[in-house]
């Protein structure tokens, strides 16, 4: 019993003694003597190594510059002990704290010693992760990862390990190790460097080999690799050296058909040009010189380095366009001298021929003018004109008459400001030469058509003075002299026109479809429903009629006419934000619809019944201006990529 009573008075004098070295050991802090503080503090945590007084009394020695024991982890160690217990301090140590924080701070503060103890952890954990960017101390970032996985600023701490560990291998600077690194931290913010070191260091290897199977290789595993554009010029240019060694017709028509985007095809061409012209000068036969003739109809270097380039920006632009369509015969992109351009409008001749318009900027002008641009079946221009007056114009519409002459729609400002903005026309015939230009007036155009006296119809709207859009018609005859023009008291938009198989005309407005005669006057009219708003319109190949727009704002409709405006059709489908801009008739299998929406254009293929069956996404960088079928039953697509006008042959009307 006696023994039993003597540890009990013992083990109350030890209790009684853990505040005396808690107090102690803040008195010594006092006083900066950190060894003493140290170990009045290590006696107390010995005890209870949850104790958050001792805790935080030894974080304050680790953690203060002056002291021989300054160790920001050790500090930080016992800092988060304390955090974690700090609702276990006692009253006794919360007024011991109190005192010590009173007689230590610079200027008083009333709070309470909690909330000063957690303002002083936060200090050690900022410091921490000062000192951890600043010390660039790889090891101490490991120790920090390993022994701190809760700590605040965790992933700060991943990340300056990361850096620091990508330094250590940027200054080995080899294959292997920037592959290893890659392996070990694929998370990494550096990757983006070491994959492109990486590239750098095996393109560097594979010049080294300069084969045309090196180069193939390196740009199928590092197709987006800095040095990939590079690497095509090279695989080229080694390629070329292999014809060249080689030095026959076949072997530089095999470079040239494998390697059509190379920048030594014009040499190539140039090579092989004498090799035919010499071969036909030898053997003296039609057959010989038919040959050269057809593989060289480029009348001047112009046309054959603008034919050049704008295969070489069309097919680059396709490769990289994520349109995918597996019939593409080729992709043209055409650039006026590294100015910027938009789409305006395409035709197609009689016998093939594409007429391209659009928007450039002519040599260093602040403004717009039109271009025109004649190609023939490969997408090769055969001739192009730059149009317009001292300030801005723009073109929106090409079309043909009968004579196969070009008709050029758009606007023309007479002077900077864009008040003086007027309806355009200009007329050149088939070898680009202007024959006249009009301006029509101060009113909104959106389509025209030509009937077989090649009478021009144009169509859009006028503001009345209480700013309602009014459907608006003028025409004018082949010499661009205005025969007559009609403002209807209807509200409304004039969206779109074609001439019909009996050569009267087909005008599609807002609210309203009609056939009227070359006078103007109406034959038959065709009125939508209520919350109808027609947006296009296109004759079908048996001479019927395809309408398309918008139901209310949720749906949009298909509207099929005979030639004497009995429907015999219609349709309607959700819209989810599309809205029908443009149709096209396919063959005899039905049409083609091109829909603008908030993510993007898309094409639809539908029957002749309306019903859908083919839907194509076009991704939303590209601008898809027009689409026709050529009379070969393909589809040419013109659009705007990036700053040129590109257009797309694909063989069949089937994307």
């Amino acid at each position: 019993m006696k023994k039993i009573f003597f540890i009990m008075i013992c083990h109350l004098l030890i209790l009684s003694a853990f505040p005396q070295n808690i107090k102690k050991g803040f008195k010594q802090l006092e006083k900066s003597d950190y060894e003493k503080a140290r170990d009045f503090f290590s006696q107390e945590f010995r005890v209870s190594g949850e104790n958050p007084a001792a805790n935080f009394g030894l974080a304050v020695v680790y953690a203060d510059e002056k002291s021989p024991y300054y160790n920001l982890i050790e500090a930080w160690s016992y800092a988060r002990t304390t955090e974690k217990n700090i609702k276990n301090l006692s009253e006794e140590d919360r007024e011991i704290i109190s005192e010590y924080f009173a007689n230590t701070e610079v200027r008083r503060s009333s709070w309470p010693a909690n909330k000063k103890m957690m303002q002083a952890i936060g200090a050690i954990e900022a410091r921490m992760i000062k000192y951890i960017r600043e010390e660039n101390n790889l090891q101490l970032a490991y120790d920090v990862i390993e022994k701190f996985p809760d700590f605040r600023y965790y992933r700060n701490v991943i990340h300056i390990r990361n850096q620091l560990e990508f330094r250590k291998y940027e200054k080995q600077n080899t294959l292997e190790g920037y592959l290893e690194f890659m392996r070990k931290f694929p998370d990494a913010a550096q990757i983006g460097k070491a994959i492109k070191y990486r590239n750098k260091l095996t393109f560097e290897k594979v010049k080294n080999i300069n084969t045309v199977e090196a180069f193939e290789t390196y740009m199928k595993n590092y197709p987006g690799s800095a040095d990939f554009g590079e690497a095509l010029k090279l695989r080229n240019a080694a390629a070329f050296k292999l014809a060249k060694q080689k030095n026959t017709v076949e072997a530089f028509d095999d470079f040239i058909t494998k390697y059509h985007d190379a920048l030594e095809i014009p040499e190539a061409k140039k090579i092989q040009q004498q090799l035919l012209y010499e071969y036909a000068k030898k053997i003296q036969t039609l057959e010989a010189y038919n040959a050269f003739i057809a593989k060289y109809p480029e009348g001047s270097q112009y046309i054959d380095i603008f034919n050049l380039k704008s295969l070489d920006l069309g097919m680059k632009f396709y490769n990289t366009s994520g349109l995918n369509w597996n019939n593409i015969s080729w992709s043209r992109s055409f650039d006026n001298n590294g100015f910027p351009e938009t789409a305006g409008g395409l035709a197609i001749t009689a016998i093939n021929k594409y007429i391209v318009t659009g928007n450039t900027i002519q040599n260093d002008s602040l403004y717009k003018d039109a271009w025109v641009l004649k190609l023939d079946e490969n997408g090769k221009m055969i001739w192009n004109k730059v149009l317009g007056g001292p300030y801005n114009d723009s073109v929106f519409m090409v079309i043909l008459n009968g004579d196969q002459d070009i008709l050029v729609l758009g606007y023309t400002w007479l002077t900077p400001d864009s008040a003086s903005r007027e309806a355009w026309i200009f007329k050149l015939d088939n070898d680009g030469k202007k024959i006249w230009t009009r301006s029509l007036g101060k009113w909104d155009i959106s389509s025209a058509t030509v009937n077989s006296e090649n009478e021009i119809f144009i169509g859009g709207y006028k503001k009345n003075d209480s700013l309602e859009n009014k459907y608006s018609l003028t025409v004018i005859n082949n010499s661009g002299i205005k025969l007559w023009q009609r403002t209807y008291t209807s509200t409304g938009e004039i969206n779109d026109m074609f001439t019909g198989i009996d050569g009267n005309i087909l005008t599609g407005g807002s609210k309203w479809i009609f056939k009227m005669d070359r006078k103007g006057y109406i034959m038959w009219e065709y009125p939508l429903e209520l919350n109808d708003s027609l947006t296009c319109m296109n004759r079908l190949n048996d001479g019927s009629i395809i309408a398309a727009g918008q139901r209310d704002s949720t749906h949009y409709f298909f509207l099929r006419l005979d030639n004497s405006g009995k429907k015999l059709w219609e349709k309607f489908y959700s819209s989810d934000g599309e809205i029908p801009s443009s149709i096209e008739a396919v063959g005899n299998s039905g049409f083609l619809c091109s829909f603008v929406s908030g993510y993007g254009r898309v094409l639809t293929y539908y029957n002749t019944e309306g019903n859908q069956t083919k839907r194509v996404e076009i991704p939303s960088a590209i601008g898809i201006k027009s689409f026709r079928t050529d009379t070969g039953g393909n589809l040419i697509i013109q659009m705007t990529t990036g700053e040129n006008i590109t257009l797309l042959k694909n063989s069949g009307a089937t994307l």
